[in-house]
């Protein structure tokens, strides 16, 4: 912010004890657990983009833990010791998976670094569309780790949802709470879990867009501003290895002109070696109006046909591929290869399919115990488990029928095109519907 040199000079007069802080963003009071969470836009950007860069002065704060202690980031300052901010979110996993580093930080440097925690908005709620995404975002790490919940719509639904975190985890640290109208998350960067070094004077000597991810390492600047040697100023190897697993499956169909959304799970299961992965698009079957494109800590823009992003050990990176679409009925296939970069074995090719019609079918809200392979399918399709439906009705992409009859423990699938079919399974007083895929 800029100031005439006078109104500056008595400007930094008047926030000399304070911290040196800009003019404050935060709660004036402890909001009522009544209170409203305000409208959460969608952000899809970079999240090193957002927020304050190394050399600002950050503005001033209050906001309050789950007991109702306020905090108040001037007054913290005022001691002169540095201050850690982490923002959170209970649903993202990265997040998650940054808490020991966060408890091993608080342990080394003890009084030398005052760290909170901000606990924001959710990332990957459950019906809820993300805020990173502009859809529905539910991983399969949440999905695994059952943690499933909904976008909270008050100040007392976020509190809840700080105190089944910590009952859930071990956090050495002040968590802090964000305010119902989101203003440390608007100002300081819509991000899941990015984190701000702020010297005594109230500046930004590091800024991560997301916590600790290599090639950043928050150690390294703690230990250059506090003159220590912390011994965890160290850099990862690229020789990890990654895993891949799809939330749900391969297949999103939707109506004309919708954006449609697969998601997917990408995890480093080195113990202590980044893995560097490659995402390139390998062959791109798709309407002329339609365009594509990868999404994977951000939305990159559809002519990026190939990308590459680095994954620190032991941590999940979610990813999303976007069928972008016409007002056309129509469908499209993209084969997607994700490579790592120093592992030429380690590689996985994944097609992904989108499909939109004038008419949707709605898929099964409830699991049962029935359950049918493989998909996608060759010649037969085979059902297994507790088989209540007595009819099913095979449709393909335009709607027509293709096949009907009693269910049974097989369905023969020979001499029907490749491509996306439904598969309506009729029993009593229920319907259920799934895509299948034909090779």
């Amino acid at each position: 912010m800029k100031y005439p040199l006078v109104i500056w000079i008595l400007w930094r007069f008047t926030t000399a004890a304070f911290g040196q802080t800009q003019p404050g963003i935060g709660l004036n009071a402890l909001p009522a657990d009544s209170d409203s969470i305000c409208p959460i836009p969608v952000y899809t950007g970079s999240f090193d983009n957002t927020g304050y860069t190394v050399s600002d002065t950050v503005p001033d704060f209050t906001l309050y833990d789950l007991n109702g202690t306020a905090y108040n980031l001037s007054t913290l300052l005022q001691s002169g010791t540095p201050v850690l901010l982490i923002s959170s979110s209970l649903t993202c996993p990265v997040y998650r998976g940054k808490i020991p580093v966060i408890n091993q930080m608080a342990s080394v440097y003890g009084s030398q670094l005052q760290i909170f925690i901000v606990y924001t908005v959710e990332a990957h709620p459950v019906i809820d569309i993300s805020p990173y995404s502009g859809t529905v975002w539910t991983t399969s790490s949440n999905q695994t780790e059952n943690i499933l919940f909904r976008q909270p719509v008050t100040y007392g639904e976020r509190k809840a949802m700080v105190d089944t975190m910590l009952s859930l985890f071990t956090i050495n640290v002040p968590v802090l709470i964000d305010g119902p109208c989101n203003n440390w998350w608007l100002n300081y960067g819509p991000a899941p879990n990015n984190a701000y070094l702020i010297d005594g004077n109230g500046r930004v000597v590091a800024k991560h867009g997301w916590f600790n991810k290599p090639p950043d390492n928050m150690f390294c600047s703690v230990d250059s501003l506090l003159g220590f040697n912390s011994g965890q100023c160290t850099s990862f190897g690229n020789n990890g290895n990654f895993s891949f697993a799809l939330d749900l499956d391969s297949v999103e169909y939707g109506l004309p002109g919708q954006t449609l959304a697969i998601h997917a799970t990408l995890t480093n299961t080195a113990a202590n070696q980044n893995v560097v992965m490659d995402i390139i698009k390998r062959q791109v079957n798709i309407p002329a109006g339609w365009n594509t494109a990868l999404c994977a800590d951000i939305c990159y823009a559809p002519t990026d046909d190939s990308i590459r992003i680095t994954a620190p050990p032991l941590t999940v990176q979610p990813f999303i591929f976007y069928f972008y679409t016409d007002l056309t009925p129509g469908q499209g296939m993209v084969r997607v290869l994700f490579r790592n970069a120093f592992n030429q074995q380690n590689r996985v090719l994944q097609n992904f399919y989108g499909l939109t019609n004038a008419t949707v079918i709605t898929e099964p809200s409830v699991e049962e115990d029935f359950y049918f392979y493989p998909n996608p399918a060759g010649e037969q399709l085979i059902f297994y488990g507790n088989n209540d439906y007595q009819r099913y009705t095979l449709i393909n992409q335009n709607g027509a029928v293709e096949r009907s009859g009693s269910t049974g423990r097989f369905l023969n699938l020979d001499n029907l095109p490749s491509g996306l079919y439904y598969l309506q399974l009729e029993g009593e007083n229920k319907i259920r519907t799934e895509k299948i895929i034909k090779k």
